[in-house]
Order: structure tokens, then sequence, then C-alpha cells
């Protein structure tokens, strides 16, 4: 071959981008003047306005087959160098897109009309299924990725706070790395944690945690009263393009048992299609100081040494509480890359956060690494999508969740009064000649839950590492105008290593004469599939949108644990595991391959008439593993939902401000399965509800239920 045909090749691959296929590229190499390689460019400039005549800032002039582009600026202008038989794309949001031949011009006036399809506000359902809002039966919030990222949170659930109403969110005390407790529309179950499920892109997640405290002494076989986190909080906010709330059992009702308390859909970003490449750079630094702190009294002083019931006098003031805490500061770093174009778009996203807890050692390192890419093939009838999210976490010493013992809160509480806690602070222990080593100094016993507050923050010490991964894959192909088939695939898995020291003469209550060591390894593991296909079809007035699949969702745990307890340690303040006194006060804990399977079929039908009465049936059957040897094992879980939505300003005039009156109702029934015990077996309800809305022009929502 020569060297100017091998030029010419090589050339003409990098002008038409990665995203050609050899078709394509063939097709190039055969236009006319192409048999060199063709450098003729002309310098285009133009303006993109609306009907009206206002300047469109921000519409997207697109080379097409190529990531050569621009974006207009606030007058609608652009500049652009392209070829001279290129075609542009010029297309902004919530218009209808143009493609516009150059034929060797220089000047150009582009009009857009607006896409009133497009205006219409779509929001993503159970399964991943895009609706018409005002189509629903049943309450949803769509969150925008602005919302969430206005203030950034170290755990990204915690920005659903106020934002949604009936949905409440409370972190839990442990401070940095902690879980966060979400409730849709109230407690349903006394039995379980009350949590909703998370889907990612249509996928579940694992949200399980390794451990929680449950107790005052707190945790698995009386543990370190210990908070192991949640799968959620590992996400990086910048990744989320927006979420969707499903409220009552309606909504949910397509996820079956799993969604029994509600269903948070989160969608996160992908690669712009519009040809240009997109750098984002964010930091923002967060500092934190204890709140309403209780006040205390100085009229009393000490009693027995210990309490402050003491005589009435004038009490030296010492603030005790407020010095035992420190300010902490949390930094939140992220940069994300996209480019693309319409057939290979791509995302990368790298964050780091970094923190110090208000108390003692805590701190927290947290690294996410995110890439995403979605390409198009044949003619755009398949479309791929493939994700990686990596995280890795390590906590140092998170405080307890509450409760008495191993609580830095409850010794600083107690201090007598009028006295100063400083000494206790700069002499949290002292040498015992006897023992040959460091014990706790504290002004009164410490044989139970109360300790010196500063023993617990530097001689508890905890370390936790977290592994975070999460691989997802699917296909979309399109059959037909109406019918295409999704299948998606993916894996999640969470690896947890924590290992937690109480040095000699922490409280007897607590550990051992020589101290006390807990290690734990725990691994989750799921893997989930499923195979849908939708429907979308509208004959004059009548509107379909459908969906008929099948999934698996297995989960896989085996978890290894080890503690000393009260057994003690052979030897003062050396932490392994050979080191354990492994009698019957020690405990062992052990899960090999303990694994649960959810089979599942599902469909759901919307009718829609003239745009202004809809009819939604959804229905799925769910086989668990969890009721095997049980009459349900072959049958085994229904779940059906029937709901209708008329809107009232499709079917007449109504004043002009009101934007959207609407009537809905539905009824579902659903089960919650147990995971723990196949003896135990699902309760059954019923949801009957209905509500009415009237949206005013510039207001919010009213609602009445």
């Amino acid at each position: 071959m020569k060297y100017t045909t091998l030029y010419t090749l090589i050339l003409g691959l990098f002008s038409i981008g990665w995203t050609d296929c050899p078709e394509d590229f063939m097709e190039r190499m055969q236009r006319p003047g192409h048999s060199e390689i063709q450098l003729s460019k002309v310098m285009i400039s133009g303006r993109v306005l609306d009907e009206s005549g206002f300047p469109l800032a921000g519409a997207t002039i697109q080379e097409k087959e190529t990531a050569n582009g621009a974006i207009a600026d606030s007058e609608g202008k652009f500049t652009l160098v392209v070829a001279d038989n290129a075609v542009l794309r010029v297309s902004f949001i919530g218009y209808i897109s143009q493609d516009i031949e150059v034929e060797g011009r220089s000047t150009f006036h582009i009009t857009l009309r607006e896409d009133m399809i497009e205006l219409d506000n779509v929001i993503v359902t159970a399964l991943g299924i895009e609706k018409k809002e005002n189509s629903l039966s049943y309450a949803t919030d769509l969150i925008k990725n602005e919302e969430l990222t206005r203030v950034k949170m170290p755990n990204l659930i915690t920005s659903l706070t106020g934002k949604s109403a009936g949905v409440r969110v409370n972190q839990v005390s442990s401070g940095l790395g902690a879980s966060a407790k979400v409730s849709i529309r109230g407690i349903r179950s006394v039995a379980s944690d009350n949590q909703p499920l998370y889907v990612i892109d249509g996928v579940p997640i694992l949200n399980s945690t390794s451990e929680q405290a449950y107790s005052a002494i707190g945790g698995t076989a009386n543990a370190g009263n210990r908070d192991g986190g949640d799968g959620i909080s590992n996400l990086n906010p910048e990744d989320i393009e927006s979420i969707s709330i499903l409220k009552g059992a309606p909504a949910a009702a397509l996820y079956g048992s799993q969604a029994a308390n509600g269903v948070i859909l989160i969608t996160t970003k992908k690669g712009q299609s519009h040809g240009q490449r997109s750098v984002s750079f964010s930091t923002s630094l967060m500092f934190d100081n204890a709140f309403a702190l209780p006040k205390m009294q100085n009229r009393y002083g000490v009693s027995d040494g210990v309490d402050s019931w003491g005589e009435r006098a004038n009490l030296p003031e010492y603030d005790n509480l407020r010095d035992f805490f420190s300010t902490g500061v949390t930094s939140i770093t992220s940069i994300s890359l996209s480019h693309g174009n319409e057939k290979l778009q791509n995302y990368f996203s790298y964050a780091n956060t970094t923190g110090h807890g208000i108390i003692g050692k805590h701190n927290l390192s947290k690294h996410n690494l995110t890439f995403r890419e979605t390409s198009v093939l044949l003619n755009s009838r398949l479309k791929l999508d493939g994700s990686m999210n990596l995280m890795r976490q390590v906590v140092k010493n998170k405080p307890t969740v509450g409760g008495f013992y191993m609580n830095p809160l409850v010794g600083l509480y107690r201090f007598p009064r009028g006295e100063d806690i400083a000494y206790y602070k700069e002499n949290f222990e002292v040498y015992d000649e006897g023992r040959n080593l460091n014990i706790q100094n504290w002004h009164t016993s410490y044989e139970d839950f109360e300790q010196n507050p500063y023993w617990i923050t530097n001689r508890i010490l905890s370390k936790e590492n977290r592994m975070h991964v999460i691989v997802s894959l699917s296909a979309n192909l399109k059959i037909n105008d109406w019918l295409s088939l999704q299948t998606r695939g993916n894996v999640d898995y969470i690896n947890d290593k924590v290992r937690q020291q109480f040095y000699a003469s922490t409280a007897p209550a607590l550990a051992g004469a020589n101290g006390r060591y807990i290690e734990m390894d725990y691994q989750e593991t799921q893997y989930y599939g499923d195979a849908i296909l939708m429907m979308k079809k509208q004959w004059d007035a009548f509107s379909l949108n459908a969906a008929l699949g099948a999934s698996i969702n297995d989960k896989t745990v085996n978890s290894t644990r080890y503690d000393s307890k009260t057994a003690s340690l052979k030897y003062a303040n050396v932490f392994n595991l050979a080191n354990i006194i492994m009698n019957g006060s020690a405990g062992l804990d052990q899960k090999i391959d303990a694994r649960r399977q959810l089979q599942s079929l599902f469909a759901t039908a919307q009718l829609g008439y003239n745009e202004f009465v809809y009819l939604d049936l959804s229905a799925r059957n769910d086989w668990s593993s969890t009721l095997a040897y049980t009459s349900h094992e072959k049958s085994g879980f229904f779940y059906p939902s029937v709901g209708f939505s008329l809107i009232f300003n499709k079917l007449m005039t109504l004043p002009r401000w009101v934007s959207l009156a609407k009537i809905r109702g539905h009824t579902a029934w659903w089960a919650m399965i147990f995971p723990c015990s196949s003896q135990i077996l699902p309760r059954i309800s019923r949801r009957v509800e209905s509500s009415w809305q009237v949206m005013p022009r510039r207001s919010r929502i009213w609602n009445r239920r």
C-alpha cells in the first residue's frame, strides 16, 4: 500500500470520528473529492432565534457526524469552521431540531419552532418507564440535580430533606459516614427498617447495612454500638441527573415486596450528544458545630462526689460541653468530563470527600470514580449503555449512635457542675505501676456505662473500610416505531472490613481486663437481570403505554465476625485474632453463602383518551426463596393495582389562574416478605387512596387527601 493511501485512510478515520461505522467511512471515502484528502473549510456565522424573534442563548450548532460544534451566545450568535459540504444540526431544549446544509453559504438566520410535546413534563416511573406527569394516578415528586447539589452533603440522601411532601429524612447521629433513615408517608412496619427501595437507572441497588445498634449496648451480639452505614450514601451527588420519588403502594406495585415502603428512582448523568466537550469542576467546604446543647444548671454543687445535688451556691461556670466539641470540616471536590455525539456519549467523574467530625478523632476519606458510555448502532435501532461506579471509603473512630455504653456524652453530661473537666481531658489516662500500663482516669467509678469521655474518644478506637462496586449493562432494541425490547444486568458488590479496639481498663461491662477486640469482614453481592417488552402506540384519540417483563434478583452474603467481648485478651492492648481468649464469653458469628433469590413476572398498561382521562393497570407476581417449603412456594404473591386520572383542563376551559386541575384515584395490594425466616408469613395489605389537585399558575400544588 502506498504511503499516500495509508495517510488518506488515517486522516479520513479521524475526520469522521470514532463513532462512525465502517459503512459510513467507505461512503465518505467514495464521495467526490475524497479520492485524496479534502481540506476545503469555510467559516460560517449566524443567529438562532425563536418564532418571536428572541435569541436562543445556549442553542447547539453541530456539524453532523463529527464532534465539531458551537454554542450560541446571549444574542443567539455563533461562528464555526466547517467543511463546505457539511450538514448542521441545530438544537435547543424544548424546540424542534433542524438539519441545515451549508452548500457554500457563510451566513445563516435560523428560526426554531417550539416542540409542544417535549414541553410536557415527563417523569421516570417504575422500571424506568417514562410517562407524562399529569397522566399519573399516584403522587410523585421530581427533584433535579440543582436541588441536590445547591448545598452539598456527604450523604446524598440527606439532601432530600424538605424537598418532598411526606418524605422524612433522618441522618443517624454517628456523624460522617453515617446512614440515613428515610420514611415515605410514615412507618408501615415494626418488624423492618421501613426504608424505601433505591433504584439507579431502573436497577435496584444494595442499601443494606452490615450492622446497626438496636439497644443501649448496641448492635450484633452486643457489639460496639456501631452504625454500619448504608449503600445509598456511597454515591456521588454530582453524578445524579434527577431523583423521582414514588409514593404509595400503586406507585411501587411493579417492584413488589421490595417496594412496600415506596421507591426512590435515581437517574444518573451520561455524556452529551450535541458534540461538545464539557468539563465541570466544583468544590465545597462545609463547617459543622454542635447544635442545641442542653442548658446546664449552676446553682447546686457536687453531692456524693458524683452527682450535682449538693447545696445551693454560686458556682464557677465552666463550659465543659462546648469545649468537648470541635468544629467539623468537610471538603467535597469533584470533576466530571462529558463528550459525545449522536452515536456515542462518554461520561467520567471523580470525587473526593474528606472530613473531620465534631468529636475526637473522627475522620472520613472517600473516593468516587464513575465511568459511563452510551452508544447507538444499527441506524439508531440498538442502544447500548454501560456504567461502572467505584467507591472506597475509610471512616475512623465513628461516634456511637446513642445509648449509654461507649457514648461520651453520658460522662460529659453527668460531670459535676462547678468543676473543670480540663484536668481529665489532659489526664484521661494515668500510669499503673502494678500493671505496667496506662489505665483510665475518672473522678468516679467507671465499671458500668459512665466513663471518661476523653478516654472513649482516645482509647476506644475503630476503623471501617468499605469498597462498593456497581457495574451495569443495558441494551434497548427498537423493533419498530411502537415496540421495543430492553434487557438490563447489574452486579452490586459491597465489602466491609471493621476493626474495633477497646484498651485495657475500659468499663468491665464492655471489655475484659486486658481490653477487647472486634474484627469483622462482610461481603454482600447482588446480581440483577430483567427483560422488558415495551409498547407505546397512538390510535387517533387513544394512546397505550404498556410493558411486559420478567426479572431475577439474587443476593449472597458472606461474613465473619470475631469479638473477644468480656473474655478479654491474653496480652493487654495487643489487638489481633491470635490474642483473643476464645472461651464461652467470646463471640464468633459466621455466614457462608447465605443466599436469597427473588423471581418475578410483571406487566403494566396505561390507556389514555384525548389526553384527559387515563386508566392505569399493573400486576406483579413474586416467587421468593424465603417462602420455600410453605404453602406459597409455588404460587408466590400477586400484587395488582388499578388507578385512574382525569385532567379537567384538557376537558374544559378553566380560569386563567388555574394551570392544572386533576382528580386521581387508585387501589393496590402489596405484601412484605421477611428475609429473616421462612416461617413468618407475609402480611397482606390493601391501600385505597384518592385525591384532587388544583395548580394555580406560578404557585405550588394544593393537595387534599
